[in-house]
Formats: structure tokens, sequence, C-alpha cells
């Protein structure tokens, strides 16, 4: 079987669709425990530094429609997420397989007037296919 590569074919975020609208991927982290470091001991072994990097989306560029408050929407959620509450997100890759998890939308969430879309990082603890 070949591999399937290219953007995303559909985003839903707390059971609400949108257009991806970037012709770039964007990057997908599978999270977990990730080396940060590594540091010497003064007898030539070493120590190993680690730390939990979260599953992300990072990149994401979706269509923004002003008559559904496409944009309105995703600052609630993003105010949702300050409270600690993630929200359900599906990401369906062009090979039509869907990960799913609890998210966080971290950084600005803002609108490119001239392109009608938001670029948004998605952060999670845990994700599933």
């Amino acid at each position: 079987m070949s591999a399937v590569a290219g953007p995303l074919r559909r985003v839903s975020i707390d059971g609400r669709s949108f257009s991806p609208a970037g012709a770039e991927p964007p990057k997908r982290v599978l999270g977990g425990p990730q080396i940060s470091e590594i540091e010497a001991n003064t007898d030539g072994t070493v120590r190993v530094i680690t730390e939990f990097v979260p599953a992300q989306y990072k990149d994401v560029v979706l269509t923004l429609d002003d008559s559904q408050q496409d944009l309105e929407f995703l600052k609630s959620i993003q105010e949702r997420n300050a409270l600690g509450e993630g929200v359900a997100c599906a990401f369906t890759e062009a090979s039509n397989i869907t990960y799913r998890g609890a998210y966080f939308i971290v950084g600005e969430v803002e609108r490119d007037a001239g392109k009608a879309t938001t670029t948004l990082t998605f952060k999670a603890g845990a994700t599933s296919q």
C-alpha cells in the first residue's frame, strides 16, 4: 500500500465543521515522552532529561465564514480552553483517517481579512483514531 499525503480534508471543532484552506498540510505531532536533553556526568555516563509533549496539529489553516460567526465561535472555544476545558476536535487527513481528541487552541485567534482564514495550533493530552 502506498502512503497518502496532502492537506487536511475536514476539521471539526466541538461538532462544528470547518473547511481547511491551506495548500500546505499542517504538522501533526503524536505527543508523549520526548528527550529534551542529554547531560554528561563526570564519570563518562549520561543523564537523560525527558519531558512530556502534547499531541498537536500545528499551522492548521481554516476558512472562516463571517455569516456563521466562525471567528466568534473559535474565540468562545478558546475562552473555554482558558478554563481548562478541552473540546472535541476531529482532523480528517488526506488519507481519510480521522484523529480525534480533546484539544486546546493555543495562541492567538485572528482572521486574515484578505483570505477569510485563520491559522491555528491545537494541542491535546491524548488522541485516538
